[in-house]
């Protein structure tokens, strides 16, 4: 993983990949974002879908995936947004 620097904006990273089946961390790399303070984007098309989805958990401030993989017509999606204060 990159080091992010005080120009960095967002980190956003996919929540898993579909070719591996590799699941990333979320929570850590949220962890580490926050101590930097830059907002976290994880991507959830592959993993929303698949596996129940807790943003109480993974304490990041955004979390996207688009609706087609959840059943919904097509051009439908989600992001989920916390709180920042």
């Amino acid at each position: 993983m990159r080091r992010w620097s005080d120009k960095t904006k967002i980190a956003g990273f996919s929540h898993s990949s579909h070719v591996p089946g590799t699941m990333f961390p979320v929570y850590a790399v949220a962890e580490l974002a926050l101590k930097q303070n830059v907002p976290v984007l994880a991507g959830g098309a592959r993993a929303a879908p698949n596996m129940p989805v807790n943003m109480q958990n993974y304490d990041c401030h955004f979390y996207a995936f688009t609706g087609r993989k959840v059943g919904s017509p097509s051009l439908c999606g989600c992001t989920v947004l916390k709180a920042l204060y």
